[in-house]
């Protein structure tokens, strides 16, 4: 069994994000080996190249229907690029004076109808004058595109839209209250005492998504974003860039749960926790002192959460990770979980089908047996939060900010697939 100390109370039907007592600070892992690895085929096309027209009726810069849902259906594979070049053409019967006028308003149309749909890499538009006369007349009234996607990136928030913008309603779902309404979970199982409100996160118009926490009129306002029955992730490489809220009243989580997810509600999904799993990236602990990377899961010999709610937790190579951004990172294939902090490995979690084996940077290995149960195998859903402790106690209008700069998810050992 693991060595993991950890006090408070879990809910049955809770997740078991509890305050650990902190243990040894751990430095670089070096790799082990790894299970055997099935093919998953990604859900984005591959980071090749890619090339596509948009035409135009002859004397007009208007995009047409057809031309939108061209761009449309490129939307998700433009968004893995570093950038973008739109290059506008007029047909060789085309006035001279309106050669340039008609070329460059063609390359700003589709910058600007690319802008609207929340493209926020870096668009430039110019203009290729005539298009040569080798290129056929229903098509040279035109304005081509070229990027290249990142090689390996399968998803990407960059949060580079205008100050106040909300999430993403693609991929996030911001939850209401305190749980007890939408998913019969009140509190959250945890004894959290926030009331969470879609409106308490936006970006800042500074590359960051934030989510706000305040105590307003004796009740603490934040959020908790999830992409549940929206996006989900099975195995690759998932890393995302924040910087914790200061502040001891915080309690900040990146973590994950099964695809299955079910709430005891049972409005949806198939798998109550523990047995839909949980995976924690990042739990912030003791004012951020103590930051974790935690797998739960179910006992199948006990029929309870694994290690009675403790989980298969390691904590991650810093003391205090309020002070500054953060990469925190879970790589993923079958039957094997890796955590890192910054690029740094600090845990790897393998399973052989009875045991859940615990590889830390200090060398020590922890065991947990847990036969045939192993809830990583499958997608797994994103959330991101600020929960408020039971007990605390803070003057009115103390506040905090969990800055949330990007989130990338790429393939890791040739395997990752974005599920929608």
């Amino acid at each position: 069994m693991a060595s993991l100390i950890y006090t408070g109370d879990m809910n049955a039907n809770g997740f078991a994000r509890l305050r650990y007592i902190s243990v040894a600070v751990f430095t670089l892992m070096a790799l082990g080996s790894a299970s055997a690895i099935s093919s998953v085929d990604p859900a984005v096309a591959a980071n090749t190249a890619k090339v596509a027209t948009i035409t135009f009726a002859p004397g007009t810069t208007k995009l047409t229907i057809s031309a939108k849902a061209t761009l449309g259906s490129l939307f998700e594979q433009m968004r893995l690029a570093p950038s973008l070049s739109v290059v506008g053409y007029s047909s060789q019967t085309t006035k001279k004076k309106y050669v340039a006028t008609y070329a460059m308003a063609r390359a700003q149309a589709v910058r600007q109808y690319l802008l609207g749909l929340g493209l926020t890499i870096n668009i430039s538009a110019t203009s290729g004058g005539l298009s040569p006369k080798s290129v056929k007349a229903k098509v040279a009234d035109r304005a081509t595109l070229a990027f290249s996607p990142t090689p390996g990136l399968l998803w990407t928030q960059d949060f580079n839209e205008p100050r106040g913008a909300a999430p993403s309603a693609k991929d996030f779902t911001g939850l209401n209250g305190d749980g007890c309404v939408e998913l019969g979970l009140c509190n959250y199982g945890t004894g959290e005492i926030e009331f969470n409100d879609p409106s308490a996160v936006a970006t800042d118009g500074q590359g960051n998504l934030v989510i706000h926490t305040t105590l307003q009129n004796g009740t603490w306002i934040s959020e908790r974003l999830w992409t549940a029955q929206k996006t989900a992730f099975l195995y690759g490489d998932l890393q995302i860039r924040a910087k914790m809220p200061v502040g001891s009243f915080n309690w900040p989580a990146i973590w994950m749960l099964g695809n299955n997810y079910q709430p005891p509600n049972k409005s949806f999904g198939s798998a109550q926790w523990p047995d839909s799993g949980e995976l924690d990236i990042a739990e912030g602990l003791d004012g951020n002192s103590n930051v974790r990377g935690t797998l739960h899961g179910l006992d199948p010999i006990h029929k309870v959460a694994w290690n009675w709610g403790g989980g298969v937790s390691a904590r991650a190579p810093l003391g205090d990770v309020s002070g500054d951004y953060h990469t925190w990172g879970v790589q993923s294939m079958p039957n094997v979980v890796i955590f890192s902090m910054d690029g740094v490995e600090y845990c790897r979690d393998t399973f052989d089908g009875n045991v859940v084996t615990q590889e830390l940077a200090d060398g020590s290995t922890n065991y947990l047996s847990s036969p045939n149960s192993w809830p990583f195998n499958q997608p797994m859903l994103l959330i991101l939060d600020n929960a408020i402790p039971a007990g605390t106690n803070a003057p009115e209008g103390t506040s905090s900010e969990f800055k949330i700069d990007w989130i990338h998810y790429s393939t890791f050992m040739g395997l990752g697939q974005v599920v929608h």
